[in-house]
C-alpha cells in the first residue's frame, strides 16, 4: 500500500520532500540521489498538472519530476547521470 500525499502547492511539496529527508534545504548531492518514492512521484505529477505556476518552486518540482521520469519511465537507450 502506498502513502497518499496531500499537497496543495509546489512550495508545500518541496517542504514535505525535504522534511521527509531531515533537510531544511538541498544538501548539494546530485538530484537523482534524493530517491523520490512512487507516491511522491505520483503526487508531484498531479500537482504539476493541476497547480502549475511560473515560480521557482514549480520549476524545482518539475526538475524532480523530470529526473524521476527519466529514471523510471524513459525506455529509449541508456542514461548516463555523470
Amino acid at each position: 500500500m502506498t502513502d497518499t500525499i496531500l499537497i496543495s502547492t509546489p512550495t508545500d511539496f518541496l517542504r514535505y520532500f525535504l522534511n521527509k529527508r531531515n533537510l531544511d534545504a538541498p544538501d548539494g548531492r546530485a538530484i537523482y540521489a534524493y530517491k523520490i518514492t512512487k507516491a511522491q512521484y505520483n503526487s508531484l505529477k498531479k500537482l504539476l498538472t493541476e497547480k502549475w505556476s511560473y515560480s521557482s518552486s514549480s520549476y524545482a518540482c518539475f526538475i524532480l519530476y523530470a529526473v524521476e521520469y527519466l529514471k523510471s519511465e524513459f525506455q529509449v537507450g541508456a542514461l548516463n547521470w555523470e
